[in-house]
């Protein structure tokens, strides 16, 4: 039955859900403000974002509001006037400041700095716009560079549109030197200069108004009343590209895709079409399932894992990845299958434990909605991506997805998929192995450490930010706290690298230490479970030990701080011979005399 409540008589989080119109998000944010004013935030993660733009940017304000509470945040808002970018953070003691925000915000365009640059591009050959772009790209690492001296967090900075009206209409593009070109070039510059600051990433606003549209972009109108920039009509988009963008720094992305097969990745049902009547090839409608394949492929290339959990007869199943000649996904490709009659809330759950990693970090994609329905309800941690009902929209479902937005793809994400099929072959091994001693011999591993530079900073992030279970502290630095923990005289980040005889493990262990007088703290220890049980652990705090001699100390002390999810290393510090200091629920502390206990390396672990 329909719900014919007013919208004063609706919760707004249940309105949230549906398509709001820009009066929608209005009064919505005053709901949302006033209950979080009245109660707090409730089941909403607090969010401070600031902007400093170089035309009025607060009619944001209601919309990513509204945007963050779909995110689950309760975000406020500081606005700096326009324009005044150093006046705000070149002042310890501005508004800015003592807002202290979460992220930082810096948009602005060329053509308000100097609108001729632009209109009038061809009267300096281009020159202005270059000479205007460059001293902004300086002004904004100059900005975060002094913005970065006080706050460790986030800035994103607005890349350049490009305008619809061009210089030479529709030669622009076609023509050597022109203001397409220039763009172009100006947004690389911007590019790279965020790229010197681990903190500072690019927000793609020029790829937002392209997706969009630049024709109807502006509003004539509100920006000769109030110097607005975007059409009320695409308010909300820069809202809710905004939040997806900052969701994107701030957490992980999901690391499973689970995958059902009839009518997702063919069309048709295997167990009734058999190989021949299902729906898959170069044509319609086969196209479109083979299209979105490519996309899911796409991912895989990024480091997420592709999975199945099917309610299908597996030998039937199979045989398509086998057999079928337009089928882009491989049996290779699947790092876990789950084809049975189960009820797939209870097979994504098995796949994370095989896989393990959180059922958290696993998105359904299932074009029935009746099973996104039982997986909400019966595995409410997991991802569910809701799939239109014409498979031509899968890819688009896919690309619009924010659960896989990542900052970065490093080395580790391509091979992901590699690496847990080397994994597989690994539990054989061991499976076949006399004992545990022969096992660890059998591995033939071999172990590098060093210490945090700029190849190995962005896997260190990651591993802090995305790690749960052998993580004995949980404590989330952002890329930019590790980056100066790493230049810090009095603290160390430190890495271990593994291989074996089946293959390249990657970066799998970070310590972060702290010095304090003669003592050495461990701030962060951290390893990846896919090489638990083969004394790696041991190996890297051997390593810990030797820094934190080096680093003058005589006693080193290790910290847990127990969650739900690392209940596993509670007892690491004792068996690595530590004395317990001092213990509570929430906390406790361990020691080590460094000068009496030495710690050796592993025979079954060479050291590169």
């Amino acid at each position: 039955m329909d719900d014919y409540r007013s919208p004063q008589t609706r919760h707004w989080r249940e309105e949230i859900q549906n398509e709001l119109k820009a009066a929608d998000y209005h009064r919505i944010s005053k709901s949302i403000k006033d209950e979080c004013d009245a109660a707090g935030a409730g089941d909403l993660k607090p969010l401070k974002i600031a902007f400093l733009s170089s035309y009025s940017i607060q009619f944001v304000e209601p919309f990513v509001m509204v945007e963050g509470a779909r995110a689950r945040l309760a975000v406020k808002s500081f606005f700096g006037e326009f324009g005044q970018l150093e006046q705000e953070l070149l002042d310890s003691r501005s508004r800015l400041y003592q807002f202290k925000p979460d992220v930082l915000v810096l948009a602005f365009r060329i053509d308000d700095l100097d609108p001729d640059a632009i209109v009038r591009y061809n009267a300096t050959n281009g020159r202005r716009f270059k000479e205007i772009a460059a001293q902004l790209c300086e002004r904004l690492r100059q900005s975060v560079e002094a913005f970065s001296s006080h706050l460790a967090v986030p800035v994103l900075m607005a890349n350049f549109a490009m305008p619809y009206q061009r210089p030479l209409g529709v030669f622009d593009a076609h023509t050597p030197n022109s203001l397409t070109c220039a763009v172009h070039t100006a947004n690389a510059a911007l590019r790279e200069t965020a790229a010197t600051f681990p903190n500072a990433f690019v927000w793609d606003y020029a790829g937002l108004v392209a997706a969009h549209g630049s024709a109807k972009w502006c509003d004539p109108r509100l920006w000769a009343m109030g110097r607005i920039a975007v059409a009320g009509i695409h308010q909300p988009h820069v809202a809710g590209h905004l939040i997806r963008t900052i969701c994107g720094v701030l957490w992980p992305p999901a690391k499973c895709i689970a995958l059902d097969l009839d009518n997702t990745l063919w069309g048709g049902v295997i167990g009734d079409d058999g190989m021949a009547g299902i729906r898959l090839g170069d044509d319609y409608p086969g196209n479109a399932f083979k299209t979105f394949q490519r996309s899911l492929l796409a991912l895989m290339d990024r480091g997420i894992l592709l999975a199945i959990v099917s309610k299908n007869d597996a030998p039937v199943a199979k045989e398509v990845f086998d057999n079928h000649p337009e089928m882009l996904i491989k049996w290779e490709h699947l790092s876990a299958t789950r084809i049975n009659w189960e009820p797939k809330s209870r097979n994504i759950r098995a796949l994370a434990e095989e896989l393990n990693i959180g059922a958290d970090a696993i998105v359904l994609v299932d074009d029935n909605p009746v099973e996104r329905a039982e997986v909400r309800s019966n595995a409410p941690e997991v991802l569910v991506l809701d799939l239109p009902a014409d498979p031509l929209g899968f890819p688009a479902a896919l690309a619009d997805c924010p659960y896989f937005d990542q900052t970065t793809v490093s080395e580790e994400d391509r091979v992901r998929g590699e690496m847990y099929r080397q994994q597989t072959a690994r539990k054989k091994f061991e499976e076949h192995a006399e004992s545990v001693e022969n096992f660890l011999n059998g591995l033939e591993m071999t172990a590098a450490v060093g210490q945090a530079d700029g190849a190995t900073l962005g896997r260190i992030s990651q591993l802090v930010s995305k790690t749960n279970q052998f993580n004995l502290t949980t404590r989330r630095h952002s890329q930019s706290e590790i980056a100066c923990l790493a230049e810090n005289q009095d603290s160390a980040v430190l890495w271990l690298r593994l291989k074996d005889r089946f293959g390249d493990q990657g970066l799998v262990c970070v310590g972060i230490l702290k010095k304090a007088g003669r003592s050495c703290i461990i701030d962060t220890f951290i390893m990846s479970c896919r090489v638990m049980n083969r004394q790696v652990e041991h190996a890297f705090m051997a390593y810990l030990f030797e820094h934190a001699r080096l680093l003058g100390c005589d006693q080193i002390i290790g910290e847990y701080i127990p969650t739900a999810k690392n209940k596993m290393v509670s007892g690491i510090y004792k068996e690595l011979g530590f004395t317990p200091a001092m213990s509570d629920d929430a906390f406790s502390r361990f020691t080590l005399d460094l000068e009496a206990v030495r710690l050796e390396w592993p025979n079954f672990i060479k050291r590169a």
